[in-house]
């Protein structure tokens, strides 16, 4: 079970389009960049409730609302999810919120299921997004460089997801005509709220350890990963290396139905890391790269053996047009 959080902030410019999935907001760092497993639903109009809560201010406290007051009125919380939850239960949080303390009416609530990471295996590294792998919007493929050279290899890598809901909210209480004044106390209680709300456990009250934030938590997988890579490519290759990537790529090939010209590419690029290797030329990271460009770059077979045919069938086209081409020139 995962562990509950609610983390309230003043609402950005950009936060209902980003909630939205609104096609000119473009997000490049998404898990499941054409996911159609998010939820979105509007509640209340903000810039309405807005004109209506200057009224009740006015009315109930005898004094306008001050601009600060206008500037923060849209509040956006962040809530961690299971996959199973929905915008009645978000929203369940919100009512809870409500009974409590009064305020906390709803605008627009989104569940997202399309973010989080790539988890690699083999190499027990994560992979974020538009920062380690990267979306190809023309052939809808992840690839391992930002110039969408290196097609990402699927098979090694897992998907492990970030579940969670954006909530477009305001704490003001039209039946007092201000915010509810919340002590430091509070703050706990909403925690406790949400956790029980969503059925989920509650992070541990007053925890002493040190709370990190999201960009020192990415800094750190930054910092672990970076690491891993330093170590592959100090570490020199071994023939149990190379015998193990060989092993798995014949696999590959066996499945797809190659022919014997595969098989014979195939050898002569194990004779020549082979080589490598005995000289110690090649690192462990070196040799993955080698492997990996030449499954993707140089035999095509990530699309099947027919792809691979058509390939060879238009090269050949191309090579009998190129020939045409120079006999002309020459004439």
């Amino acid at each position: 079970m995962s562990i509950s959080s609610i983390n309230i902030q003043s609402a950005k410019a950009s936060s209902k389009a980003h909630m939205s999935r609104d096609k000119n907001h473009k997000i490049t760092y998404l898990l499941d960049p054409d996911s159609n497993e998010n939820e979105y639903k509007s509640f209340l109009d903000s810039e309405k409730y807005l004109a209506s809560a200057k009224v009740a201010a006015k009315k109930l406290t005898g004094r306008k609302m001050q601009q600060k007051a206008i500037d923060n009125f849209v509040q956006e919380a962040v809530l961690n999810l299971e996959n199973f939850h929905s915008v009645d239960n978000v929203e369940k949080v919100f009512l809870e919120l409500k009974k409590e303390f009064g305020g906390f009416e709803i605008f627009d609530i989104a569940i997202h299921r399309d973010e989080g990471y790539f988890y690699n295996f083999k190499e027990d590294l994560e992979y974020r997004p538009n920062r380690d792998i990267f979306f190809n919007d023309q052939d809808k493929n992840f690839y391992l460089d930002s110039k969408l050279k290196n097609r990402a290899d699927l098979n090694q890598f897992e998907k492990r997801y970030n579940f969670h809901a954006h909530v477009l909210f305001s704490k003001f209480d039209m039946t007092t005509g201000k915010n509810p004044r919340l002590k430091k106390s509070d703050m706990s209680k909403i925690q406790t709220i949400s956790a029980n709300a969503l059925g989920m456990q509650r992070g541990e009250l007053f925890s002493k350890a040190k709370r990190m934030s999201h960009w020192q938590l990415k800094k750190g997988l930054d910092l672990k990963r970076d690491e891993k890579q330093k170590e592959q490519k100090k570490s020199l290759a071994k023939q149990k290396d190379l015998k193990e990537e060989i092993g798995k790529l014949r696999t590959e090939l066996q499945e797809l139905g190659a022919v014997r010209a595969d098989y014979a590419k195939l050898e002569q690029v194990n004779k020549e890391l082979k080589k490598e290797i005995q000289e110690k030329n090649l690192t462990v990271y070196e040799l993955q790269k080698k492997i990996t460009l030449w499954r993707h770059e140089e035999t095509n077979w990530e699309d099947g053996r027919k792809y691979k045919d058509l390939y060879e069938e238009l090269s050949q086209e191309n090579k009998e047009l190129k020939n045409e081409l120079e006999a002309n020139l020459r004439d």
